[in-house]
């Protein structure tokens, strides 16, 4: 009944946006898992972005500029994959906007582009010793004691405090910039990021549909970037397009209709995953492990589930159940050896806060067990994975009931 509640929302969007006077032949319905995907993040988003235009007071929505936004929009998602320190950049740009507000709050507005240029000057030109780069820290930290004081008589001189605010940052980030690494692992590039940063923080101030649109560019691509390091590859163009669809649209979603959107939207990104060379490759990987254990170890039994284990110790003490709670030590790690998690020291756990092979595993033991666990991604984090564990991951733990 689910899947027929989706289609039908999904048959609904497709409708309204096309009647609404939109050339629906550039792109045609969704023709494929992927071109589904890409048609759900651009609708969602652009029912989403719309409905917010509309709740701002009219002066605000008045001045917005609409084709502005989709030009940024247009040019954040389409930005190069390959320049990964300018997209963090443009991510930075994001914190450093909030440090903005903090002072706006208080009467202080700095000068954007002297900030971007005092940024450029440490962090390219190299312009700025340590002692200098330490008094511009002081001042401008005192400066920010100093207007949050009911005293505070509102006078300023915006261009130093903008160039202090500017050489404080890029210093902050400087002291990090060596360890620093994008999405794909590579080291800062220096100049790229500088680039990102002075695009978005130097916008003029009548300019703010754009700096949106660059924003919301950005982080869609960057669920395109994280779904492609998977081989899912996600159009950025379809995503585009249909985003104009519903942003331009008159139809406005209900509450229930987003819901069923982002569901089946996640229910997409799942299967999409699911069917990746990745998560193909690591079912494959893990399927090799246990049959491989299997031929060597006797003592490997696999249950009706697919949990492989080992028992070292059945222990004597209580029975473990669905009730349980207990303490205990383990290690995870991946098929090839890899550690993603280790405790030594004993830790209280309840049964149901495990995930499914591991709470199927303890409950073979009794307290002062010990066993090894071969867990099928099916039994552990899916698709979706988490952290170190890539989708559909094979797990090993070790693990002593205490």
């Amino acid at each position: 009944m689910k899947k027929l509640l989706l289609a039908a929302v999904a048959g609904m969007l497709m409708m309204s946006a096309c009647k609404g006077g939109i050339d629906c032949k550039q792109f045609g319905p969704p023709k494929n898992l992927i071109d589904s995907i890409a048609y759900f993040v651009g609708m969602n988003n652009g029912f989403k972005i719309a409905a917010d235009l509309d709740s701002l007071p009219a002066e605000e929505k008045e001045a917005f500029d609409r084709d502005r936004f989709l030009e940024g929009l247009h040019n954040g998602i389409m930005t190069d994959t390959t320049r990964q320190s300018l997209l963090m950049g443009y991510s930075m740009v994001g914190l450093i906007n909030g440090e903005l507000s903090r002072y706006e709050r208080y009467g202080v507005k700095l000068d954007r582009h002297v900030i971007v240029e005092a940024y450029r000057e440490v962090l390219i030109d190299n312009k700025l010793d340590s002692l200098t780069i330490q008094n511009e820290n002081a001042a401008i930290s005192s400066f920010v004691d100093e207007i949050q004081k009911p005293e505070f008589d509102g006078k300023y001189d915006s261009a130093t405090r903008s160039r202090q605010f500017g050489h404080s940052a890029a210093a902050r980030f400087r002291e990090i910039m060596p360890s620093a690494r994008t999405a794909s692992g590579q080291p800062l590039n220096a100049a790229d990021y500088m680039e990102g940063v002075a695009t978005l923080l130097d916008i003029p101030e009548d300019d703010k549909g754009y700096a949106a649109g660059i924003n919301l560019g950005t982080q869609l691509l960057s669920f395109v970037f994280e779904n492609s390091q998977l081989g899912i590859n996600i159009d950025r163009e379809r995503i585009f397009y249909h985003f104009q669809e519903a942003f331009n649209s008159k139809r406005r979603l209900n509450k229930a209709e987003e819901i069923l959107c982002r569901r089946q939207l996640e229910a997409l990104v799942d299967r999409a995953t699911e069917q990746s060379p990745i998560a193909l490759a690591n079912v494959e990987e893990g399927k090799n492990y246990i049959d491989s254990l299997a031929m060597n170890n006797p003592n490997l039994q696999i249950t009706l589930s697919g949990l492989a284990y080992i028992i070292t110790r059945q222990g004597s003490g209580a029975e473990i159940n669905e009730k349980t709670d207990f303490q205990m030590t383990f290690e995870g790690r991946l098929v090839d050896g890899t550690v993603f998690d280790k405790i030594e020291t004993p830790v209280k756990v309840n049964v149901n806060e495990l995930i499914p092979g591991l709470r199927e595993g303890v409950m073979l033991l009794r307290r002062g067990g010990e066993a090894t666990f071969i867990i099928p991604g099916h039994l552990a984090y899916g698709v979706k994975g988490t952290g170190k564990i890539p989708p559909m991951a094979t797990l090993v733990y070790t693990v002593k009931i205490i």
